[in-house]
């Protein structure tokens, strides 16, 4: 999606770039937002253009916001059924990361080649990564680099039901997810929610 909302905006400024100083930048960015079945009528139909930039500008900020908690996801707590991606350095091969997938057993526990099973749920990432490093150093590998990484956040399931563009099962991916975030990830609200 991102190609083609850059490929549009390059050519809207080619377009419109002798025009410029014209410009209305007090306009909303985005046109409002509209129902997703085939009437295509503006959600909320008597919004003034005040209220379309102030939505716009509050869905920026919690999609900015969403990112920043995307990124700490270190701070996130391992639980159960989560699946990890575990990178070893020179693991098989001298030189080489091995990668490991496991998923967290109910017990809390994951396997690992010549440590056997490691307990991990309730650790952050870097707790994960510390505790394998110290399993794995001077016995099998003089200070080993290890990297781990959640593929699949299943540990944390909400429900989320109701006037949302895609009801369902949402998984929490940081210990610190608002509700703004899970409606973000179940395309919004629909038009006819309440307020």
């Amino acid at each position: 999606m991102r190609p083609v909302v850059l490929a549009l905006a390059v050519a809207e400024m080619l377009l419109i770039s002798p025009g410029c100083s014209r410009l209305d930048f007090g306009r909303p960015i985005l046109p409002l937002m509209t129902d997703r079945g085939t009437t295509k009528r503006a959600s909320t139909a008597k919004e003034s253009q005040a209220e379309a930039m102030a939505r716009s500008q509050r869905m920026a900020k919690a999609l900015a916001a969403w990112t920043a908690d995307v990124s700490a996801s270190a701070d996130y707590h391992v639980s159960d059924e989560d699946v990890l991606e575990i990178g070893i350095l020179s693991l098989e091969e001298p030189g080489k990361v091995g990668k490991i997938v496991r998923a967290v057993r109910a017990d809390g526990m994951i396997t690992l080649p010549w440590i056997g099973s490691v307990e991990v749920a309730g650790l952050t990432i870097q707790g994960v990564e510390e505790k394998i490093r110290g399993e794995l150093d001077d016995k099998f590998i003089k200070n080993p680099e290890v990297t781990v990484a959640v593929t699949q956040y299943l540990g944390a399931p909400v429900v989320l039901t109701g006037a949302v563009g895609k009801p369902g099962v949402y998984y929490l991916k940081s210990d610190r997810q608002s509700i703004l975030q899970l409606l973000a990830e179940a395309d919004g609200l629909r038009g006819d929610a309440g307020k």
